[in-house]
């Protein structure tokens, strides 16, 4: 076993810790990069709520989502979980909204996804706080 030293950085999440005022910091602002980069919203403009007040449109009972963008698609949404779960429960509403469609996602849901990822862009400064007793 090897000690490394105080945790900065663990599985995309960055820790910072000021041990003066007993507080911890957790923030994905890398991993919203990469993510962002990934899913090409590098530029995408900035946005202010993950998800519109308006419900989302059903699919017609024709459609049929390809293969590849259905898995594109799931893709997404594994990653938008993985940043949901680690410090940003800000998004778990539209991340369960789009997750609903996972079998068959519509330009709509894809529409979803695309803005959740522009919101999380905009806001990525945003991180999780813990303060302890003085």
């Amino acid at each position: 076993m090897t000690d490394l030293g105080p945790c900065s950085y663990y599985l995309g999440m960055s820790v910072l810790r000021d041990r003066q005022n007993r507080t911890l910091y957790l923030s994905q602002e890398a991993y919203i990069d990469k993510i962002a980069h990934q899913f090409r919203i590098s530029n995408g403009a900035p946005i202010s709520t993950p998800i519109e007040t308006s419900p989302l449109p059903e699919n017609s009972p024709e459609h049929r989502c390809p293969p590849d963008q259905r898995t594109a698609y799931q893709r997404i949404i594994g990653s938008l979980m993985y940043i949901m779960l680690g410090t940003r429960g800000d998004v778990a509403y539209a991340v369960s909204m789009a997750s609903r469609h996972l079998a068959n996602p519509g330009p709509q849901h894809i529409k979803l996804v695309r803005r959740i990822l522009r919101y999380l862009k905009s806001t990525k400064g945003l991180r999780l706080t813990y303060k302890g007793q003085p």
